[in-house]
């Protein structure tokens, strides 16, 4: 009895605290307080978010559901410890949602460029809390025991998959797809398959057509999409994060380059797929020795220009100089594009072998003339130099090199770049 008598009052300070318990959002003061998470200062009242842990109670303020999620996750905190999730809806930036229950609309360019913002209703490209959520959580910021233990493969493919979302929701990567897929559409609308060209007709004068603009369009796309890639994350300072990771740099500098590429090369397969899909559903013959080496060579030139783009990503100390440079770098390989132009350093007597060197070093140069060969085995249309390299090397061993030596340059020029990605100061 006695010791119920000491325990009541225990009991009832801690009935009287709990019913004293704050619940609820707390005002924000606008362009003052700051964004735990980044430590901006919150000034968009639509895209604003706090958070009350089950432990402490305390508010605690993001300027975005993106940063609020990551905050969590890099604390090692489960949904499970948090008491409330409160987030402003973007209708009007003056009503607080329970996030649990209310839906997250992408559009719209949010503080940290997460890209949600919340709504009380369910309505057309709006998700669920738990959909948001796992599409806003960056690896970069995972809790520590939840990579603990896991391979280098798993966080290599991790960085990878991370790396195909970003550039699947990029502009960029939409206006990429775009154009390819616009190609063909337009190759098909205009007829082409129904012209002739040195007795090519049906599907095979399509995909002639379709990789000599490829040739013009992908190199230069792959380039500028990339080079941001290194130099830009360095910019965001987001290597300090990544540093405090169990991730090495191998895994995330390798996942990113596998990650760019599946990006990239994926929509120029699948333009020339539907091609030779359409072409079957026509009745067209297939010409499927064609659509083989030429999905060979794109694969080899995105691989090119995809380790020539990083490469130069590590190299350079600024986002605005490594596109200046990846313009001048595809800017100097087209100089040297022009076969007729070699014919004419042949005629003036230059070095056979010189005119073969730079035939074989430039990889556009490769590519094109690889392309050209198909449908022009003897080379007729680029002149005396390409009697040179038909008599020195042979058609089908030149097919061997145009399609290996592009991707062996960029895995090259790729691991350059990891070795000065990894020898440099990255803060």
């Amino acid at each position: 009895m006695s010791a119920l008598k000491r325990l009541l009052p225990a009991a009832l300070l801690l009935l009287v605290a709990a019913c004293g318990r704050e619940s609820g959002p707390v005002e924000i003061t606008y362009d003052r307080d700051a964004c735990e998470m980044c430590g901006m200062i919150i000034s968009s009242p639509r895209y604003v978010t706090e958070i009350r842990l089950a432990a402490d109670n305390k508010p605690h303020k993001f300027d975005d559901i993106g940063d609020a999620m990551n905050w969590l996750e890099k604390d090692c905190k489960s949904l499970d410890e948090v008491g409330e999730i409160w987030v402003m809806d973007s209708t009007n930036g003056k009503t607080w949602l329970d996030a649990r229950r209310a839906f997250f609309r992408r559009g719209g360019a949010s503080p940290m460029n997460y890209g949600f913002a919340a709504v009380a209703a369910p309505g057309e490209g709006a998700v669920d809390f738990a959909t948001m959520r796992t599409q806003v959580l960056r690896p970069r910021y995972a809790c520590p025991s939840s990579t603990k233990g896991k391979g280098e493969m798993d966080n290599l493919l991790l960085a990878a998959r991370l790396d195909v979302t970003e550039s699947f929701r990029a502009r960029w990567f939409l206006l990429y797809s775009a154009v390819f897929g616009g190609i063909v559409a337009l190759l098909m609308i205009f007829g082409l398959t129904e012209s002739r060209v040195m007795g090519f007709t049906g599907l095979s004068r399509l995909l002639v057509t379709y990789i000599q603009l490829s040739m013009a369009i992908l190199p230069i796309f792959i380039l500028i999409s990339t080079v941001r890639s290194v130099a830009s994350d360095r910019e965001a300072g987001v290597f300090e994060y990544m540093l405090s990771l169990p991730v090495s740099l191998g895994a995330w500098y390798w996942g990113r380059f596998i990650g760019r590429f599946f990006a990239v090369f994926t929509p120029v397969f699948i333009a020339m797929a539907l091609a030779t899909a359409w072409g079957a559903a026509s009745g067209l013959p297939i010409p499927w020795r064609h659509f083989f080496i030429y999905s060979a060579l794109l694969l080899s030139l995105s691989v090119c220009f995809l380790g020539l783009g990083f490469l130069i990503s590590t190299l350079a100390r600024s986002s605005d100089v490594a596109q200046s440079a990846a313009f001048m770098l595809w800017l100097t390989l087209l100089l040297f594009l022009d076969l007729i132009l070699l014919g004419v350093m042949l005629q003036e007597r230059v070095s056979p072998e010189l005119v073969i060197g730079i035939s074989l070093v430039n990889p556009l140069q490769v590519f094109r003339t690889a392309a050209m060969a198909l449908f022009d085995p003897q080379l007729v249309l680029l002149g005396p130099a390409a009697f040179t390299i038909l008599d020195r090397m042979g058609a089908n061993a030149y097919l061997a090199w145009a399609c290996a030596y592009p991707a062996l340059l960029g895995l090259a020029a790729a691991g350059i770049g990891f070795w000065r990605f990894r020898a440099t100061d990255l803060v």
